[in-house]
């Protein structure tokens, strides 16, 4: 990944630089570098129930309300 641009900085990777990121670090998912980085007693133990799930436009429509 080019990082001399803004976004490339502040995106992140792209599907197909997973594997190697997660290989690089030592771990086998984004869950278990997740278990591995936050602390039990901060960590959710359910997803949020986030209104943008539904999409974007429905979101924004509910916020802009």
């Amino acid at each position: 990944m080019k990082t001399t641009t803004f976004a490339n900085r502040h995106i992140g990777i792209g599907e197909e630089e997973l594997p190697l990121m997660l290989k690089k670090i030592g771990v086998s998912s984004l869950d278990e570098l997740i278990e591995k980085t936050i602390p039990a007693n901060i960590l959710l133990k359910e997803p949020l129930k986030l209104a943008w799930k539904k999409g974007v436009v429905t979101a924004l429509k509910r916020y802009l309300k």
